[in-house]
């Protein structure tokens, strides 16, 4: 329950209740709605009548087309997520797309709650649990036992580049943020004096700077107030870039250093709904609600996660529903000011957490809810061929399941 209750404050008000170990050489690829429709209790089993089933020829009312599994990319993915989440924390799992299907490590080491996942390379990888660092080196997932580790950590992104490693989160004794960098093989605290209390939640390079997204919360008003920080490597501190007032912001990402997103929800509690701002010549801005595509119930909705494709063009994803009752996920697409969505019968009853996209290949990783809105199973759908198709993912380790990370290898 850690991560959940460590996540962006207001959310949880809301909701009422998201070479070796070296990455010297790594590079960032860039964290439910409805009811399962079950013939049993919470099971994942091939004949059942949910929508989102996971039989292998699985041309049911969720599908949009009959060849969910033909034609799929050649591109290789990593997905990382949390088994047995069911009411409390839950185990780490690895899942391995290549030659077209996914599959899950059995290998990796135990873990509580992965978070995030980045990779430079093939067999250079990296991700993080509440207090861990893991690596990948084509062979095998491994702990980094050099980084400073502590019990009181929520560590929430990772980021990989050419010559170095960032990984940022929160220090949950004192609700202070926290980031580390690793040079030379060496892991080394950046100073977070002057941030608010609060947390980091994610980390990019965009063009040559190194940007994080932060929050504090403020448990007086139930109001989050989200920042985005810029990192000076000469003076060794972080610059503030921009403060969204009052919203969550979940997620971000630029084409080019001109033109940006940064997705979440605007919220007054205990009502909050999907938001996007688009930074575009220097200028931050809200996209009105009218523009977006379907008008869903402003109680319940939020952004998850974004991709930017080239400047003006960006996929965005989310979830929909009225206040604790979530309803399904939806994919939005942003191209040249004008909103579309992707519209698919299988959106209905998941959540979608993260998105990749890299080249003509995307993908969006969740889960499928169960009947009391928790995760069931992870969901996966694969962006091909000009559009979004759902792909039937192996069998978890149990019968509560998410994924919250993906990455596609460059």
């Amino acid at each position: 329950m850690k991560r959940l209750i460590a996540l962006i404050g207001s959310v949880a008000v809301l909701l009422f209740i998201g070479a070796s170990l070296s990455c010297d050489d790594d590079d960032d690829p860039g964290s439910s709605p409805g009811q399962a429709q079950d013939d049993d209790d919470n099971d994942d089993n091939d004949n059942d009548d949910n929508d989102n089933d996971d039989n292998d020829n699985d041309d049911n009312d969720n599908d949009d087309n009959d060849d969910d599994n033909d034609d799929v990319s050649p591109a290789e993915a990593w997905a990382v997520g949390v088994d047995g989440v069911y009411g409390g924390s839950g185990a780490g799992l690895f899942l391995h797309y290549r030659d077209g299907a996914w599959t899950l490590d059995e290998s990796a080491p135990a873990t509580v709650n992965l978070a995030a996942i980045s990779c430079f390379a093939a067999d250079r990888c990296l991700a993080v649990s509440d207090t861990q660092v893991l690596g990948y080196d084509d062979a095998q997932w491994t702990i980094d036992d050099t980084f400073p580790t502590a019990a009181d950590l929520t560590l929430w992104d990772v980021l990989c580049l050419d010559d170095d490693a960032w990984v940022v989160g929160r220090d949950d004794d004192a609700s202070r943020p926290l980031a580390w960098r690793r040079q030379a093989g060496v892991w080394f605290a950046i100073d977070t004096a002057t941030l608010p209390d609060g947390s980091l939640l994610k980390i990019k390079k965009i063009a040559d700077r190194i940007l994080a997204l932060g929050y504090t919360y403020d448990l007086v008003y139930y109001t989050t107030t989200t920042y985005l920080l810029a990192y000076d490597s000469d003076s060794g501190e972080w610059q503030e870039e921009h403060v969204f007032n009052q919203a969550d912001r979940s997620d971000f990402d630029f084409a080019g250093a001109d033109w940006g997103l940064a997705v979440g929800s605007a919220a007054n509690a205990p009502l909050y709904w999907g938001m996007t701002t688009i930074y575009e010549q220097g200028t931050w801005t809200n996209v009105p609600p009218d523009d977006y595509p379907v008008s869903y119930d402003t109680s319940g909705s939020a952004f998850t996660g974004v991709t930017a494709v080239a400047p003006g063009e960006a996929w965005v994803i989310g979830y929909y529903g009225s206040k604790v009752f979530l309803e399904g996920a939806y994919i939005y697409h942003l191209q040249d000011g004008a909103w579309t969505d992707a519209a698919k019968p299988w959106l209905t009853g998941i959540v979608l957490n993260s998105i990749d996209r890299r080249d003509d290949t995307g993908w969006a990783v969740g889960y499928v809810i169960d009947e009391n809105y928790y995760p069931r199973k992870g969901a996966a759908a694969i962006y091909q061929n000009g559009d979004w198709h759902w792909l039937d993912l192996p069998d978890g380790p149990s019968n509560h399941w998410e994924l919250v990370d993906v990455a596609i290898i460059p």
